[in-house]
């Protein structure tokens, strides 16, 4: 969606009459792509953004055609799945606003009992979705948000995988956070950010972050867009999210 933003127009150019809902998945949909595809695409149709995993053959949070579809969110939590978001450091849920591991409290259904070829006591099954400290609680790996638009059903906003989360000063941030500003300046076609460990100073041990930018087309990178890049995410995020280099 986010290529198809600066040049495909299709309610204009296609017939979309028929048109209901549209499915995404695979990374967090920002606000931008909610307001083109209600634009540029079709206004009465459900946008729905979803996310589970072919390992569970199942979505943790996804669409519901009987409620507001509201950017940024996933309506509402699966049926019959206890998620919410998780503090591992401070081991309790969370409440409405504030990021945590994507956790299912309860057994579930369509939860995989084991992977092929592991070992007699599934190491590599009970490594990949559970941990020691906290037995019972499956981890999926995404760092979430419940907004609690709709009560104790949703919605969830995702904001990335939470092996990719970085911390600069303490503060957790998700990468897709990062991307969904930095791309918003014209110029950059795409990017990559990273979280680098600094070994030596006062700040020992701390992440800073690096961003890596591709411009479009010969543009060189040069103060003015480097500015023009903080300034975006500093603007749309906060300081915390300004990298480094």
């Amino acid at each position: 969606l986010q290529s198809c933003r600066r040049r495909i127009r299709p309610g204009r150019d296609n017939d979309v009459s028929n048109l209901r809902v549209i499915f995404s998945t695979g990374s967090p949909l920002t606000p931008e792509d909610f307001s083109y595809v209600y634009e540029h695409v079709k206004d009465d149709v459900l946008l729905a953004s979803i996310s589970g995993g072919t390992d569970i053959c199942s979505c943790f949070a996804l669409g519901n055609p009987i409620l507001p579809v509201r950017k940024s969110e996933l309506q509402a939590i699966g049926l019959g799945l206890d998620v919410c978001a998780y503090d591992v450091d401070e081991n309790k849920t969370l409440g409405a606003g504030v990021k945590g591991e994507l956790v299912c409290r309860s057994p579930f259904v369509a939860a995989p009992v084991c992977f092929y070829g592991d070992d007699a006591n599934k190491s590599k099954y009970r490594g990949a979705y559970f941990k020691d400290e906290q037995p019972g609680l499956w981890f999926h790996g995404d760092l979430v948000e419940v907004t609690g638009s709709v009560g104790v059903s949703g919605g969830l906003v995702i904001h990335g995988r939470s092996d990719t989360t970085l911390k600069p000063g303490g503060v957790r941030i998700g990468t897709a956070e990062v991307y969904r500003f930095a791309e918003e300046v014209p110029i950059v076609e795409d990017s990559l950010v990273i979280g680098d460990q600094i070994k030596k100073g006062k700040k020992t041990g701390d992440v800073r972050i690096v961003l890596f930018v591709k411009l479009v087309g010969d543009a060189v990178l040069d103060s003015d867009i480097e500015e023009e890049i903080r300034s975006s995410l500093r603007s749309g995020a906060s300081d915390s999210h300004v990298p480094a280099l």
